[in-house]
């Protein structure tokens, strides 16, 4: 590790989205070192689990680090993890692409409704916009009564609610 940690930084080369962070650090050696070499370390603060069931962060103990130390250096390993990159990139490019293809579309077309109503679906057209389309009578004081009020004119008209109920005017909808 050459620097400090940036939690505001992302990353997404991590098989969950959970993780997030990211710091520099310096490669001094790669070495493909296999799991069962490693299993028989056991780590009393992973509920006594072997390092191999370890994930990132995990804290390992000054004695189990110097094991995995000493068995790190004298593997003689015949492969390394830089051979596996273009595997590796290939994979989770199409993890990527899987992700992006199953997510939801952002937008739904949208479906057009006939206005042109007719038969009896025009009369509870008209029937309807009588009722909710009322508008004040100026000046009789009088309750607000329907006027031209009807499917092929929907415009809004206004409504005068008499009493301390509501003092506003406004488009009935």
């Amino acid at each position: 590790m050459i620097g400090p940690v940036d939690f505001d930084r992302s990353v997404d080369y991590w098989q969950q989205d959970k993780w997030s962070g990211q710091f520099p650090v310096k490669w001094h050696i790669i070495k493909d070192v296999p799991n069962n070499l490693l299993r028989h370390i056991i780590l009393e603060n992973n509920d006594s689990k072997p390092v191999t069931n370890s994930r990132d962060t995990q804290e390992v103990k000054l004695e189990q680090g110097l094991q995995m130390l000493t068995i790190f250096k004298n593997h003689e390993a015949e492969t390394t993890i830089v051979e596996d990159f273009d595997f590796y990139e290939q994979r989770e490019k199409a993890l990527q692409e899987n992700r992006r293809q199953q997510q939801p579309p952002t937008t739904y077309p949208q479906k057009l409704v006939d206005t042109n109503a007719q038969g009896p679906v025009a009369d509870i057209s008209d029937a309807f916009a009588k009722a909710v389309q009322l508008k004040d009578t100026a000046n009789s004081g009088t309750t607000p009564k329907a006027e031209g009020a009807s499917a092929e004119n929907g415009s809004a008209a206004t409504a005068k609610v008499e009493g301390s109920a509501n003092l506003n005017t406004g488009p009935v909808e």
